[in-house]
C-alpha cells in the first residue's frame, strides 16, 4: 500500500475495512480514507490497481477471515465485507497472542500536531530487511511512485502539472511538500538556469 498507492504509515494502520472493499467483499480500485485516518487530518482518494498489491491484500484478507481475525461479531448483517468488521483497520498487530490496531503516537513537528504510526513503520523496515533491503523504510515507496511517476510524464506534461499530478498522488495539500520525494533532473535545470551563469 504505501508503494502502490503511496500511503504513509499512519494510513496504512487506520485504513478500515469498509474502505477497503465494498460491502459485497469486493477490494475497491480507489478508496477513500476518512479524514482522521490520514496525517494531514483531510480525506484522501487513492487508487488499488496494481495487480500485484491486489493479489496480496486479497491473501491477507483471505487469511483474516480464514483465522477468525476482527471477525463482525455485531450479529448485525455479518454476510457483508465478508464477515470481517468494517470498523475494524485492514492491517492488524499481533502481540501478546492477540491481533490488535497499529499503535499511534502523537507528534508535534514545527506547531502542527498529527499521529505516527511507529510500530507500522518499524513492521515495514522490518520486512523491507528481511527481503535484503535493509535501507528501506515506510516512506520508500512513496519516494519510489514519485519519481516512477516523474520519468513517465517527464515531456508530456508541463512542470506545473507534473507537480500537481504528484502533490495528488502523494496525497499534499501544499506542493512543496513533495520537494523531497522528487529526484533532481540536472538536464532540465541546467537548461533552465543557463543563461543566469553567462
Amino acid at each position: 500500500m504505501t508503494y502502490g498507492s503511496a500511503f504513509r504509515a499512519v494510513e496504512c494502520s487506520k485504513w478500515l475495512v469498509s474502505e477497503a472493499m465494498y460491502p459485497n467483499g469486493e477490494i475497491m480500485r480507489l478508496t477513500r480514507i476518512r479524514a482522521d485516518g490520514t496525517k494531514g487530518s483531510y480525506p484522501i482518494i487513492a487508487p488499488i490497481v496494481i495487480d500485484k498489491q491486489r493479489y496480496y491484500l486479497e491473501r491477507w484478507l483471505d487469511l483474516r477471515v480464514q483465522h477468525r481475525i476482527g471477525i463482525n461479531l455485531s450479529g448485525k448483517k455479518v454476510e457483508l465485507y465478508r464477515g470481517l468488521n468494517p470498523d475494524s483497520p485492514v492491517f492488524l498487530s499481533y502481540r501478546h497472542y492477540e491481533w490488535h490496531p497499529f499503535s499511534l503516537t502523537r507528534k508535534v513537528t514545527k506547531g502542527k500536531e498529527y499521529m505516527v504510526a511507529t510500530s507500522m513503520q518499524n513492521t515495514i523496515s522490518s520486512l523491507f530487511k528481511e527481503y535484503g533491503h535493509p535501507n528501506c523504510s515506510s516512506h520508500t515507496g512513496r519516494h519510489s511512485i514519485s519519481r516512477l511517476m516523474a520519468k513517465i510524464l517527464e515531456g508530456k506534461k508541463s512542470d506545473a502539472e507534473l507537480r500537481k499530478v504528484i502533490q495528488n498522488l502523494l496525497h499534499h495539500r501544499d506542493e512543496r511538500s513533495q520537494d523531497d520525494y522528487r529526484e533532481i533532473n540536472w538536464q532540465s535545470l541546467r537548461e533552465k538556469t543557463k543563461d543566469m551563469f553567462k
